[in-house]
């Protein structure tokens, strides 16, 4: 089932940070495929959510069309059918490589914590703006994630992988993985020594 589908159930089960794990991983695959390139379209609706049992869900992306080697262009084929709730700032100036794919990563996991209330556009809306009024909105929904998600650890992690300069988020997915990996854990650790 698509991640959009998924999420819209009236009841549906809580993805965390396993999920996510996967999601990383997978990223990562692609930017390696692509020298340092990104996916460029993550969005609930290229993200297909398979139930594996258990209580466990793994994430596979699809629509490898998006799929480019790092760029700078300013003209870019094709841009206007990437979701952009979920494009990282610098794309609207026609920057896209790995570090926008860390961008879009936190802007998902915020997505399935808290919601839509992450936005204050719809994506019909920002469909009818301009690359540099997405660009301002997409800075503000920077902004609204943190206010909104409550766990300081998860809102340290989120704030470095949503830094507005590229150069200040993770280096790779992978590193994104880990640094929420090493954080959940430690509040697992922690909330065990409290018990």
């Amino acid at each position: 089932e698509r991640l959009d589908k998924f999420l819209k159930r009236k009841s549906h089960p809580k993805l965390g940070v396993d999920f996510m794990f996967d999601l990383c991983c997978a990223i990562r695959d692609v930017n390696l495929m692509m020298g340092g390139g990104g996916y460029n379209a993550l969005s609930p609706r290229n993200v297909i959510v398979k139930d594996m049992g258990n209580g466990e869900y793994k994430p596979y992306l699809i629509d490898y069309s998006h799929v480019w080697k790092p760029t700078k262009r300013k003209k870019i084929e094709g841009v206007e059918l990437l979701d952009h709730r979920f494009r990282a700032p610098e794309t609207f100036v026609g920057c896209f490589n790995e570090l926008s794919d860390i961008y879009s990563l936190a802007l998902m996991f915020s997505y399935i914590l808290v919601g839509e209330t992450i936005w204050e556009s719809s994506l019909d809306e920002l469909c009818g703006m301009t690359e540099k009024q997405r660009k301002s909105v997409a800075e503000k929904s920077r902004l609204r994630v943190l206010e909104q998600v409550n766990e300081e650890w998860l809102r340290e992690v989120l704030s470095k992988a949503l830094a507005l300069d590229p150069k200040d988020r993770y280096v790779s997915s992978l590193h994104f993985k880990f640094a929420l990996r090493k954080a959940s854990y430690q509040v697992q650790e922690f909330e065990g020594l409290c018990d």
